[in-house]
């Protein structure tokens, strides 16, 4: 054709595009639209199926929530029905108690015969005790072990020939012949927790601590442990002030807190202590002003062995008061350590106190320095019976 080459091309120098040509490009817009529409029906698809997981997620949520709620409430119905039996064992324990309380156990004593238990255990009391009482029954429990019931009077209370016993079997201990044991009769579960501190008591001492066994209790090294019905475990508490030095192990435990502050005299109040005078321990020298009878009250000073050369004098007033005169470098000091009575006191005991504390006082040297150490406000303090002094420049 005229205006055109042999390879098709129009004059203006452009190709002409065939049929078949063009039907390409729509074949290809074809297949990605109808790709789009497989895309697009299967995002709906996996969206409805994530609605689908997404509504089944929130109902076992929901269950989930009843589930934990239910729990709870399970728990709460345990917590109350473990203290529903605590409870019901606690009373059963404490009937069974009541029911032991006027009865002793006794081991030691051979009796071969039933007959005349009773007859043997009143004989006892009266021979080894050194007590006029009457026993109600007696049981044997074993070849050597026997359960005692004292009789009850009316004109006394019920468990005060009991009393009487246990106050004296202290009697049995440098007795001569075979040992012979006089015990409360004790419930299975004060045995249980009384055969496990003397277990634990067995293995403290093997590691040279100083340890007191009581009834629910156990004292090591002064420290304090009481037996927890609840946590059915020991836990540790705090002694009542002004009960410390009177156990066991305590003036170990207060020697070794003066050493490691390195204090060098310490005035003490609320000893307890029936010693009355000089005790020496290990590093230090405590002396004791107390009532011999009682451990009420109880003054004193811990002096370091290396400062006993200037102690020139102790003067142990009483329970409640007590004086030291110490060695200075320029003049000597003297120490008045007085328990105050509190405020709730009467009036006559306070001035009977503060009298004698001035009588003291006005006899001291005048030319010494003179002081007076005093608890303030005694009533409303919880802790700090020990009161530091230090005169580092005059002794």
């Amino acid at each position: 054709m005229p205006g055109t080459d042999s390879d098709g091309s129009t004059d203006d120098g452009k190709r002409k595009k065939t049929g078949d040509e063009c039907a390409v490009p729509d074949a290809k817009i074809d297949k990605v639209l109808e790709i789009i529409k497989n895309l697009t029906t299967e995002v709906k698809l996996l969206r409805k199926e994530q609605q689908g997981c997404n509504d089944e997620l929130k109902k076992l949520r929901e269950e989930n929530e009843a589930l934990r709620r239910e729990n709870e409430s399970i728990k709460v119905e345990n917590e109350n029905i473990k203290k529903g039996l605590l409870n019901v064992h606690t009373r059963l324990e404490y009937i069974e108690k009541e029911k032991r309380k006027n009865n002793i156990v006794v081991s030691g004593i051979n009796t071969n015969s039933t007959e005349n238990l009773k007859t043997v255990m009143n004989d006892f009391m009266k021979e080894r005790l050194g007590i006029d009482i009457t026993v109600q029954t007696a049981v044997k429990l074993g070849d050597i072990t026997c359960l005692i019931t004292m009789e009850k009077w009316e004109d006394k209370l019920m468990w005060e020939d009991k009393l009487m016993v246990m106050k004296n079997k202290k009697r049995l201990r440098h007795a001569q012949g075979d040992r012979i044991y006089v015990n409360n009769d004790e419930t299975r579960e004060e045995r249980k927790i009384q055969k496990f501190l003397r277990e634990k008591a067995k293995d403290e001492r093997k590691q040279g601590r100083n340890v007191i066994v009581k009834y629910q209790k156990i004292i090591i090294n002064g420290k304090h442990w009481k037996w927890n019905k609840e946590k059915d475990a020991l836990e540790a508490v705090e002694v009542p002030d002004g009960e410390r030095l009177c156990y066991a192990g305590a003036l170990k435990n207060l020697e070794a807190e003066a050493e490691k502050y390195n204090i060098e005299i310490l005035a003490i109040q609320e000893t307890k202590l029936r010693q009355e005078g000089i005790l020496e321990l290990e590093k230090y020298i405590l002396f004791n002003s107390n009532n011999k009878e009682s451990r009420l009250f109880g003054t004193g000073f811990l002096i370091a062995n290396k400062l006993k050369h200037i102690v020139m004098k102790f003067t142990p007033v009483n329970e409640k008061i007590c004086q030291m005169q110490l060695r200075g470098k320029e003049r000597n000091i003297n120490i008045i350590n007085m328990h105050a009575p509190t405020e709730d006191k009467d009036d006559e005991e306070k001035s009977k106190f503060y009298e004698t504390v001035e009588d003291i006082y006005d006899l001291l040297p005048k030319h010494d320095m003179n002081t007076r150490m005093m608890r303030k406000k005694a009533n409303s303090m919880k802790r700090s019976k020990i009161s530091m002094i230090c005169y580092p420049s005059m002794i």
